[in-house]
């Protein structure tokens, strides 16, 4: 049987056209937002695993070298890739001192000293542990910027998630799966939570510039600065070549780091901070489950417990029963601080009071 398609269109934008034209317009608005929502969940899901992944791909990198030798590679290779895309689209680069030395502190901060540390903690301890734990940057965040800054203020739910947290973090330190070696390491990436949330705090007094440049100058910075501790420790010989490390650590940069950024960027002008918080619950999860599937490793009741606490703290803390309980929507913008950026979505038009909660949603992109 033969098929007559000559009165189709076959260009895919005319297509489109030609739907819009014959669906009524609340059934297009629909189906545009049945596509976009799915669409935007897939994103969400993607980059809950590549920043979960992080930590699975951790331990394949462990036989590189130092700790301070994978640090290295992981900024190194999410700088470049950031920086050609920068090339690509043409983007300006600033060059003020300010600009850089706020890169320079951002980098510290940001990169270099948590994934020093999770790299470190992750010798000792379990993937999903050691991604549970960096799980608290929200509320380190909050604590901190109550601590710093004059207007901001814990309400009763913020505190109520740092007891929570504080207990799920107790039960995870009792699991009988941990020997004294990986106790003697669990603070590690507790300290590293609290490295991104002076980032997240600190990135606020910043000059505004484009996300790409940011994250491409702070990798950049972190870069220069493993190399300098590098040069001064000489640690360039400590390095162990073979595939599946440098595979891993490649995947680092590239996945985890870069690709990571600009699905962030994108969802952020997609869903809002708010809606984008959700990638803290779900991260900690997709690490668990990579380590348990990939990497054979135990997860008891002990630790299912203080997971489920660690999330359960972060559901109170960003007030999503409230939201519910309210009927408040979701903003549909937000303002984003990372590194040295500080930038709103294009979708945002009236500036709104910062509340306690605000440092969080800023520092989302720092827990990686």
């Amino acid at each position: 049987m033969a098929c007559h398609l000559g009165h189709y269109p076959t260009n895919r934008g005319v297509l489109l056209v030609e739907l819009r034209q014959r669906m009524p317009a609340r059934a297009w608005r629909c189906l545009i937002g049945l596509i976009m929502s799915t669409f935007n969940w897939f994103l969400l899901s993607i980059l809950s695993l590549l920043w979960g992944g992080a930590f699975f791909l951790n331990e394949l990198a462990l036989p590189l070298g130092s700790s301070l030798m994978i640090v290295f590679c992981r900024v190194a290779v999410g700088a470049l890739v950031l920086w050609l895309l920068v090339f690509f689209r043409r983007i300006p680069v600033p060059s003020g001192w300010r600009i850089w030395c706020g890169f320079l502190v951002l980098g510290l901060l940001c990169n270099v000293l948590p994934f020093l540390l999770f790299v470190q903690a992750q010798r000792t301890l379990d993937s999903g542990v050691t991604a549970t734990l960096n799980a608290t940057t929200p509320l380190f965040t909050a604590l901190i910027a109550h601590i710093f800054i004059v207007d901001e203020r814990l309400k009763q739910r913020v505190i109520l998630a740092l007891l929570i947290a504080s207990v799920g973090v107790w039960v995870l330190s009792g699991s009988p799966d941990l020997h004294s070696d990986a106790r003697s390491t669990f603070w590690m990436p507790i300290a590293a939570a609290v490295c991104h949330g002076l980032a997240a705090v600190f990135a606020r007094c910043i000059v505004k510039v484009q996300p790409e440049i940011a994250a491409a100058g702070v990798l950049t910075s972190s870069a220069l600065i493993c190399g300098l501790l590098l040069l001064l420790t000489d640690g360039w010989h400590d390095i162990h070549l073979s595939v599946q490390p440098v595979v891993a650590v490649v995947a680092l940069g590239m996945c985890s780091t870069a690709l990571a950024y600009l699905l962030y960027f994108r969802l952020l002008l997609n869903v809002g901070a708010t809606a984008l918080s959700l990638v803290t619950v779900l991260m900690p999860l997709s690490a668990m489950v990579l380590g348990f599937v990939f990497l054979h490793e135990v997860i008891d009741r002990r630790a299912l417990l203080g997971t489920a606490l660690v999330v359960l703290s972060l559901v109170v803390f960003n007030g999503w029963f409230e939201l519910r309980s309210t009927g408040h929507s979701r903003p549909r913008g937000a303002t984003l601080n990372y590194g040295s950026a500080s930038f709103s979505s294009h979708r945002q038009r009236t500036k709104k009071k910062t509340t306690a909660e605000e440092p969080m949603k800023k520092s989302i992109l720092t827990s990686a």
